[in-house]
């Protein structure tokens, strides 16, 4: 959610389109989502 939070107050996000956030749940959930979604490089 910080990292969010950040991007957001850094106009990191353009406003074109959805933006969508996925809340694993925390650190423990960090990676349970990994195979579902696609890989898309940074």
């Amino acid at each position: 959610m910080a990292g969010l939070l950040d991007g957001v107050m850094r106009k990191r996000f353009t406003g074109e389109g959805p933006l969508l956030f996925l809340h694993t749940g925390g650190a423990p959930a960090l990676f349970a989502y990994r195979d579902a979604l696609p890989a898309v490089p940074i």
